[in-house]
């Protein structure tokens, strides 16, 4: 276990950054789809409701 944890810790500072990097990304990416998916829902739902009303 210590052998794991001593070989993750010093791959950390440079892996860290990368992951960082590509949470953000993904992050970014999944928010603006997911505004849009609300959107687009928002949108399907009022254009049904002003039809039934």
């Amino acid at each position: 276990m210590a052998l794991v944890v001593g070989t993750i810790s010093s791959k950390v500072p440079q892996s860290l950054t990368w992951m960082r990097e590509w949470w953000s990304r993904i992050w970014k990416q999944s928010w603006q789809s997911c505004q849009d998916c609300v959107w687009s829902w928002a949108i399907i739902h009022l254009t049904i409701f002003g039809k039934v009303l």
